[in-house]
Order: C-alpha cells, then structure tokens, then sequence
C-alpha cells in the first residue's frame, strides 16, 4: 500500500543547489541592510537573481510518481502523464518517457555514460542489487506503468484519456513571475 508520492531528484544538485541559495539569499539580505558596506545597489538585486536561478535550475527539478500520473518537473513547467498512456522509459543523461510519437525529458534524474554500461553489464549478470539510481528509477516507472495498464479496462478509461492521451503542461508560474521580477530590477538598480 503507498502512503504517498515518491520524489526521485539529484540528491547532488539539491545539496549544492540549496546551500547555493540560502548563501545568495542571505548575502543579499546582508547587502541590501548595510548599504554603506561598499556593495554597489545592484548586488542584492543580483544575488537574488542568482538564487532564484540555482533554485529552478537544481532544486526544483523532480521525477514524482504519484498515484494517478507521472510527474516531471522540469525548471519551468511539469509535464503530468497518466500511467496507462507511459511508453518507453529511458535514463541516460537525463530522463526520457515517450507517449505515442510525442517524449517528455526531465533533467532530475540521469546516468552517465560508465553507469549506462555497468547497469547493462549487471543485468545480463542477473545483479540488479548494483543497479545505478537511475536504472532503479527506469525500472520503477516501467513497473508502474505496466501494472496501470493491467488494472485498465475499456469502462474504467475516462473520456479525456479516450480523446488523446492525457498528457498536460502546467507552467510553474511563481518561479517565472519572480524571475521576471528579479532580472527587472536588477535592471532597474543597475541603471538608476
């Protein structure tokens, strides 16, 4: 029985990604309460900027599986696709799921070429216990969409997955909104 949501992300990128933004955050509050510290105006403005940046670009990337989609959450936008309509599943670089002709990427999980090779070599060697994360990754989502896919029947699918395949973008609006926000003032305190 799942009691909620798995979150897989780079546990690499969210160490380094949240320090990155607790420092920015806290030099920009630093800056911007001792102006007469010999910081020009802008810095905080910038600082700001950078954080929000390290913020979508490393710690806001994530792969969720929750119990009625797949979620990628990408820098800007989440990608949600229904578990009987998941394809082919691939971890390379970055993750792949293919729907239809249409893929979806999501950068929070991935391999490198070495683990690509290792994970391959285990599995013809039957030692699925040295698989890397992403093969584990891969393999969960796999074995979730396939078991989406043997409880669905022609009754239980609803009228939208019948029309198309239920995918839908939703767009991450606070984060772009504070970007925007942040870049025009650092505009504005570099030219003012």
């Amino acid at each position: 029985m799942r009691t909620g949501p798995d979150t897989f992300r780079s546990s690499g990128a969210v160490v380094f990604g949240g320090i990155t933004v607790i420092s920015a955050f806290g030099l920009a509050v630093l800056a911007a309460i001792h102006p007469n510290a010999g910081a020009p105006g802008w810095i905080s403005a910038a600082l700001v900027l950078l954080a929000l940046v390290v913020y979508v670009a490393q710690v806001r990337p994530a792969v969720v599986l929750e119990e009625s989609d797949l979620v990628l959450r990408n820098m800007l936008e989440s990608v949600h696709v229904p578990w009987p309509v998941v394809g082919e599943v691939r971890v390379r670089q970055f993750l792949t799921v293919e729907v239809g002709d249409r893929s979806y990427d999501c950068a929070a999980v991935g391999r490198s070429r070495r683990q690509v090779r290792r994970d391959n070599r285990e599995i013809v060697a039957n030692n699925p216990a040295e698989q890397s994360f992403g093969r584990f990754v891969e393999t969960k989502i796999r074995n979730r969409a396939a078991e989406a896919r043997r409880r669905r029947t022609p009754e239980a699918v609803p009228e939208h997955l019948a029309m198309d395949d239920g995918v839908r973008r939703v767009r991450a609006w606070p984060e772009i909104v504070l970007l925007v926000a942040s870049m025009v003032a650092l505009v504005v305190t570099i030219f003012i």
